[in-house]
């Protein structure tokens, strides 16, 4: 994230008052409005149209998430005013859902003012009838800290999230690290399909896909459907972030150096995206087949795509690396590349536990 985007949340959410004192939900509440301020900020850069949509498409998503999460804390507790909280919830997705459909039109300044109601309806919503939930529960006598900690069950959060939360408030609610089964899964996995590039910021890249599958199939195998909602939806979202970032700088790379199938191996990069848009599709409409195909269909994008045609760039740059780094280094000091805390954590453990000889 950059600094200005972190600055302009910090500020609508110091000068707002928004917080509710539900870490989870307020965590949540700061996403969304990172989503709308990064949308903001491409419009106002020119950015394509396409990768407009992409943005708003996925705050939307976790805006749902976010809603979801408050249903069941309203099931929960017994909120007198649910239905009518959650049928607030269906209008405002059904009304920035609309808006948007005007968003084919070029025109930036009617893009400011879709995103500019698109904010502010979420922002009146926090203020109105979320606020009203929270006195419920403290008029109710209900712990806040212990709400928090049960909503926590039924959701799974990013590094991303983790950290501008923490960031933002100046603490350290969320610990921004993984369970130890979950990394131990993906370091068998990455040495037996002996998955390596030999490209610290490539590998880096593929360890974090991995161990969003990890994450998944874990909660396929041992949570209950509610869960698997919840998880299946916090994938689809760091699914999509991954893949803005990770292709572009792989097919930036294999540009710089001319790599031969650069056409080929970037029209795969699209099949991907089309993949997790019609798996998104199915969550949509309700299958239960959406997360176990989701599933699926990573296992096969690791074998087929990152065990198989990403390991030829293992061969074309090994005679390159040099060069390879320097271009690495370049973009990272320009900040065209960024290195996530979590990504690089999770690259050390793996790379540590090969340097040890665990087997």
């Amino acid at each position: 994230m950059s600094k200005t985007r972190y600055f302009k949340v910090k500020e609508i959410w110091d000068k707002t008052k928004i917080q509710l004192d539900i870490p989870i939900i307020d965590l949540y509440h700061m996403w969304i409005l990172s989503g709308f301020v990064h949308v903001e900020e491409l419009v106002e850069l020119e950015f394509a149209q396409s990768m407009l949509n992409k943005h708003l498409t996925e705050t939307l998503e976790c805006a749902r998430v976010c809603f979801q999460l408050e249903e069941i804390a309203f099931e929960k507790y017994k909120y007198p005013q649910a239905e009518e909280h959650i049928d607030e919830h269906a209008r405002y997705l059904n009304q920035v859902e609309h808006l948007f459909n005007e968003f084919s039109n070029p025109e930036s300044g009617l893009l400011k003012s879709l995103l500019y109601a698109a904010h502010q309806m979420m922002l009146e919503h926090i203020e109105e009838s979320d606020k009203k939930f929270t006195s419920f529960l403290l008029k109710k006598k209900v712990d806040l800290e212990e709400c928090n900690e049960e909503l926590l069950l039924d959701t799974n959060i990013s590094k991303s999230q983790a950290k501008l939360y923490n960031t933002i408030t100046d603490s350290v609610v969320f610990y921004e690290g993984m369970e130890r089964g979950i990394i131990e899964n993906v370091i068998d996995m990455w040495r037996s399909l002996d998955l390596s590039i030999h490209i610290p910021i490539i590998d880096m890249q593929h360890l974090w896909l991995l161990r969003l599958l990890v994450e998944l199939e874990s909660a396929c195998r041992s949570m209950n459907s509610r869960k698997k909602k919840m998880a299946f939806q916090n994938t689809m979202l760091r699914s999509f972030e991954y893949t803005r970032e990770h292709f572009f700088i792989e097919e930036l790379l294999m540009r710089k150096f001319n790599y031969p199938d650069l056409h080929n191996h970037g029209n795969e990069h699209k099949r991907f995206v089309t993949m997790l848009n019609n798996r998104n599709q199915e969550f949509r409409q309700k299958k239960i087949s959406a997360a176990p195909n989701l599933v699926q269909d990573l296992k096969n994008w690791l074998l087929t795509h990152i065990g198989v045609n990403d390991k030829k760039l293992r061969g074309f740059f090994a005679g390159k690396m040099k060069g390879v780094n320097e271009f690495i280094k370049d973009i990272y000091s320009k900040e065209i590349l960024k290195i996530h805390s979590g990504q690089f954590e999770l690259y050390k453990k793996v790379m540590s536990s090969s340097t040890n000889g665990k087997k």
